[in-house]
């Protein structure tokens, strides 16, 4: 760009003058005049002004700075559209890696001497190793309260027992709803209401009402001594309450006797018997019962991850 030879030369030359050179070097001019108590002169300053708009060497420095300012901008905006285009998700990566391993594969590595047919096998097998471990990571993330839900009402297609004829959940004493809250529950947490009682229906706040009663139930246990249960253990929780849960894993250890309501309780939620149960004696009925859900959880939580 030729600055000298365009008719608005004048203008932006003059303009480029006093932003970058002129009115900073005024400026500090000025300060320091006013520092040492003399006056500002700005006749003498304009003669400097004319002195300088009219050298030569600055009409070239600005021409190089205007030039200067173009590139950067047009660099700025490049990178200013790369950034607003999306990033491109792990997955696909891996699936441009592993596309990208098998199309090399018909070509003989000279490093290690291989054969098209091995280096094939090895990117199928790199692909398949890729996708044990994605659904392993899956496996481990499997949210805790979708096997719950499962369990508790069957993904909510059990909502109402069969007692509750009325189907509802604002009139019914027992459990009932997304996750099967009793009234007792509700007490715990502080929700007695009619109100609280139909809230059970509705999934978003039977589940926030069933994570405020895990809590409470945790820091209960947690006083304890019971800390860092396994998932079908806290699950338990759940359906026997922390006083139930504590009282059976005390009777694993032989430290507690189980009660007669308890037996009942957990034939209750079990394939066994209350006589079965009982004739097992406290220890071996509490080993049989946790077995059991263990067991159970495990199969539910694979079944929870293989629909989604």
């Amino acid at each position: 760009m030729n600055i000298k030879h365009r008719l608005p030369s004048k203008i932006i030359v003059t303009f480029l003058g006093l932003s970058l050179f002129v009115l900073p070097h005024m400026a500090q001019a000025k300060s320091h005049l006013e520092k040492q108590g003399k006056p500002f002169d700005f006749q003498v300053f304009q003669k400097d002004l004319d002195a300088l708009l009219s050298d030569k060497a600055l009409a070239d420095e600005l021409e190089k700075q205007l030039n200067d300012s173009e590139v950067t901008a047009e660099i700025e905006s490049e990178i200013n559209l790369a950034l607003s285009k999306p990033t491109p998700k792990k997955l696909r990566l891996q699936e441009t890696k592993a596309e990208s391993s098998v199309s090399d594969s018909g070509k003989t590595d000279p490093k290690n001497n291989k054969s098209p047919d091995k280096v094939a096998k090895n990117a199928t097998e790199n692909v398949a190793e890729n996708k044990t471990a994605s659904t392993t990571r899956k496996t481990q993330e499997t949210p805790y309260w979708d096997t719950v839900y499962a369990l508790e009402s069957s993904a909510g297609k059990r909502l109402y027992r069969r007692s509750n004829t009325s189907r509802s959940c604002k009139w019914t004493s027992t459990p009932c709803g997304h996750h099967q809250l009793s009234i007792i529950a509700l007490k715990d947490i502080g929700c007695t209401s009619l109100k609280c009682r139909a809230a059970r229906s509705d999934y978003q706040k039977s589940l926030a009402m069933s994570k405020k009663l895990e809590k409470i139930n945790a820091e209960r246990l947690q006083k304890s001594g019971f800390k860092h249960l396994p998932d079908y253990q806290k699950y338990l929780v759940h359906q026997q309450g922390s006083a139930g849960i504590k009282i059976i894993l005390k009777a694993l250890k032989g430290k507690k006797t189980l009660s007669r309501n308890m037996l009942k309780m957990m034939a209750n939620n079990s394939p066994y018997s209350y006589k079965h149960l009982r004739r097992q004696g406290s220890r071996g009925a509490a080993r049989k019962f946790l077995r059991f859900w263990k067991e159970k959880w495990k199969v539910k939580s694979s079944k929870r991850i293989a629909s989604r």
